[in-house]
C-alpha cells in the first residue's frame, strides 16, 4: 500500500477570497487542479497536461467537502492519492490542510484517460500503472460525504425533463476563454465559478440574501456551501452559452440542499449538474447558525422530491 504525494503548496491569496472573508469556493478547485496534474506528471504523463498533448485526464465527476475556512494569506498545502486505478480512469483524493495540519477542504474526484483527438477512454501505460502503486491507498475516512448519496447513480435529466420538473431558470451566460484549459475545454472550477455567481439570484432557496436587511448591508447571515458533488458532461468549450436551471431538493435547520444543471443554450445538451449542501453562516462569528422553522417549513414547500444530481 502506497502513501498520499505532495502535490501543491501555497496560499490563500487576497483576490481569491469572497464577499464571506474567506477563500470562494471554485479557488479551492483552482489550486486542486494543479495538484491533479502534479500527480499525473509524477505517475509518468510528463507531456498530458500541454496543448498538443495526445492524451490527459478528463474529470468525469467531483466531490468537495469544505472542512476549514481558508481566511486571506493563510497557507495552505495539498497531498494527493490514488484510491483505484482501473483499465482506463482512475479514483483520485486531494486534501487541502492548513498550516497547523487543520484539513481545510478533501475533494475526490474520479478521471478519464483520454486521447485529446477522440476524446474516447483508453488504457493506461504501464508506466502509469506501475508507478501509482507508490500513491495507491484505501480510501480516507477524510473523503467520506456528511450529507450527499455518492453512489447514486446520475438522473441525466434533460432539459425538457427539468422545466417539466419544476426547475427554475435561474440564469444565463457564456463561457470565455478564461473559463478553458490548454485544450480548449470549459474546467470544473470555471462551472463551480459559475454556480458561485448565479446561486444568489434564486430568492426561493435563500431568502435571507433577499431581505431588506440584507440588501441594505446590515445583516452579516450568509448563505455557504458546506460539500457538493458534481458531474460534467462533454466539455463545453469558449463561445458557447448556458442556461442554469435551479432547484430546492430540501431542508432542515442545519443544512439546505440544492441541485443545479447547466444546459447548452443551442444545443440543450447537458453541461453539468451540481448538488451542494448549503447552510447559514453567521460572518461576525464565523459560524453556522440555525433557519427558523417557518423558513425550513417553507423551503420544503417549495422543494421537488427525489431530485438529484
Amino acid at each position: 500500500m502506497g502513501d498520499f504525494l505532495h502535490t501543491w503548496s501555497g496560499e490563500a491569496s487576497q483576490w481569491e477570497c469572497d464577499e464571506l472573508g474567506h477563500l470562494n469556493m471554485r479557488r479551492y478547485l483552482y489550486k486542486v487542479s494543479e495538484a491533479r496534474e502534479m500527480l499525473g506528471l509524477t505517475l509518468g504523463l510528463r507531456s498530458s497536461f500541454k496543448a498538443g498533448a495526445y492524451s490527459t485526464f478528463a474529470v468525469r465527476e467531483f466531490h468537495i467537502q469544505y472542512l476549514g475556512e481558508a481566511r486571506p494569506g493563510a497557507p495552505l498545502m495539498i497531498k494527493s492519492a490514488i484510491t483505484d486505478l482501473r483499465q482506463t480512469d482512475m479514483d483520485a483524493v486531494h486534501v487541502m490542510y492548513h498550516a497547523g495540519g487543520r484539513p481545510a477542504c478533501c475533494v475526490t474526484e474520479r478521471l478519464d484517460h483520454i486521447s485529446t483527438r477522440t476524446r474516447r477512454a483508453f488504457r493506461w501505460p504501464s508506466r502509469v500503472k506501475k508507478a501509482a502503486k507508490a500513491f495507491t491507498i484505501e480510501r480516507p475516512q477524510i473523503a467520506g460525504s456528511r450529507g450527499i448519496d455518492l453512489s447514486a447513480r446520475p438522473s441525466g435529466m434533460t432539459m425538457k425533463q427539468a422545466k417539466a420538473a419544476g426547475m427554475t431558470l435561474l440564469g444565463k451566460g457564456v463561457f470565455s476563454e478564461s473559463d478553458t484549459d490548454v485544450f480548449g475545454r470549459v474546467t470544473a472550477q470555471a462551472i463551480l465559478g459559475r454556480v458561485t455567481q448565479t446561486v444568489g439570484q434564486f430568492s426561493a432557496a435563500w431568502p435571507e440574501m433577499h431581505s431588506e436587511d440584507f440588501t441594505s448591508g446590515e445583516s452579516h447571515i450568509h448563505g455557504a456551501l458546506l460539500e457538493a458533488r458534481v458531474v460534467l458532461g462533454p466539455p463545453a468549450v469558449a463561445g458557447d452559452g448556458y442556461h442554469f436551471y435551479s432547484a430546492i431538493a430540501g431542508a432542515t435547520p442545519n443544512v439546505r440542499t440544492l441541485v443545479h444543471k447547466l444546459y447548452n443554450a443551442v444545443t440543450g445538451e447537458l453541461i453539468a449538474s451540481k448538488q451542494g449542501v448549503g447552510c447559514l453562516m453567521d460572518l461576525q462569528a464565523r459560524k453556522h447558525v440555525k433557519t427558523p422553522a417557518d423558513t425550513v417549513e417553507a423551503l420544503n414547500a417549495a422543494a421537488i422530491e427525489d431530485l438529484r444530481v
